[in-house]
């Protein structure tokens, strides 16, 4: 159930955003009445899947609702603002998150089978067992991550690193050793 109630957690966040810009262009009627849409999509979603899976349909169908909610928004707002959107590119918006989602789907399962792989070594019942366990797959859920996000050659990643190279102390150093990646403007 939890798994499915936190993909919520970026429909909610890309909500509260998109609705700041309905504010923004002093529209609050608007994404009340679609907020309005997506709740009885939610209520309707979770009494369906919770008939079907249990729990976790609640959990699923309050996560059907948040998309819903993302859907409705991006839609009346592209729609409202047509003209200044136009390049946009959403194109390559999509292409990014679906790269950002797929390798963070793949760092999670790396960071769990490191949690199942853990458990008969550390005693996962006592406290420095569980810490163990725990840093061990966010180290792993990590680098996996980093690695793949590089392969993929996202720019998120090369900016991180070089926002962490000028915060270094010996940033003298580090650059004169290993050149920067460049940043890309987004």
């Amino acid at each position: 159930a939890l798994g499915y109630f936190a993909v919520t957690l970026v429909f909610d966040s890309l909500v509260l955003l998109l609705i700041r810009t309905f504010l923004a262009m002093e529209n609050s009627l608007l994404p009340a009445l679609i907020i309005f849409a997506g709740s009885v999509v939610r209520i309707g979603s979770a009494l369906i899947f919770s008939r079907l899976i249990g729990v976790s349909g609640l959990a699923l169908g309050f996560s059907i609702g948040g998309l819903a909610n993302v859907l409705l928004l991006w839609f009346f707002l592209k729609g409202q603002t047509g003209r200044y959107f136009d390049n946009l590119n959403e194109k390559q918006i999509i292409s990014s998150a679906i790269k950002v989602l797929s390798i963070a789907l793949l760092a999670g399962l790396a960071a769990r089978r490191v949690l199942w792989i853990t458990v008969p070594l550390s005693g996962a019942f006592g406290f420095w067992g569980l810490l163990m366990q725990s840093t061990l797959a966010g180290l792993i859920g990590i680098a996996v991550y980093v690695v793949l996000g590089l392969f993929l050659k996202l720019p998120e990643i090369k900016i991180i690193w070089n926002s962490l190279v000028r915060r270094l102390p010996l940033k003298e150093t580090i650059s004169a050793q290993l050149e920067p990646i460049e940043e890309k403007k987004l």
